[in-house]
């Protein structure tokens, strides 16, 4: 056993380990807390940075798809624009389905054609024609055969029989603006 001066001795110094054990416990934690903060504070920048960045690059992804796109696009503009006939070739191919009736035997009666500008439509401007022609059937077929294969941007978007081998043509055609 210990001697009572010892315990005695001891017992006088017996809250200063508990003390020091106490100081030793909770210090770190006063120094650490900053640090935790800053850490908290640093993650959060951090984390904002990295969503920055990762938008920056999807941006950067798309931004050279839409040039891509706008490349594209631009080409097939010019495209059309080179492919697209004056307004000014009209009589022209009014005379080419005019020469092409002729060499099929099939009359023409009467040419009317009116230009829609309208700006609602996002299409090139377009003539519509109508043409009122005297034919049989097989004539009024090899006629809208050559008329197809005419060299301009031609469509047909209505035929009407009339009576007595009368025929209504409609066609659409476009021209630059």
């Amino acid at each position: 056993m210990m001697n009572p001066t010892e315990v005695k001795k001891l017992r006088e110094k017996a809250p200063l380990p508990a003390l020091i054990t106490l100081i030793m416990y909770f210090a770190p934690s006063f120094v650490l807390i900053p640090h935790f903060e800053n850490l908290t504070v640093t993650e959060a920048s951090y984390d904002a940075s990295l969503k920055t960045a990762t938008e920056v690059r999807q941006q950067k992804a798309n931004d050279a798809v839409m040039k891509e796109k706008y490349t594209k696009l631009a080409s097939e503009a010019e495209a059309l624009d080179a492919w697209l006939p004056p307004e000014s070739d009209l009589p022209l191919l009014i005379d080419r389905i005019n020469e092409t009736a002729s060499l099929l035997g099939i009359e023409i009666s009467s040419v009317r054609y009116e230009i829609d500008r309208s700006p609602a439509t996002k299409l090139p401007p377009c003539v519509t024609l109508r043409f009122d022609l005297s034919a049989d059937y097989v004539g009024i077929r090899a006629f809208m055969q050559a008329v197809r294969g005419i060299r301009m941007p031609v469509l047909m978007t209505e035929v009407t029989a009339n009576e007595d081998r009368n025929f209504t043509i409609s066609m659409i055609h476009l021209v630059k603006p």
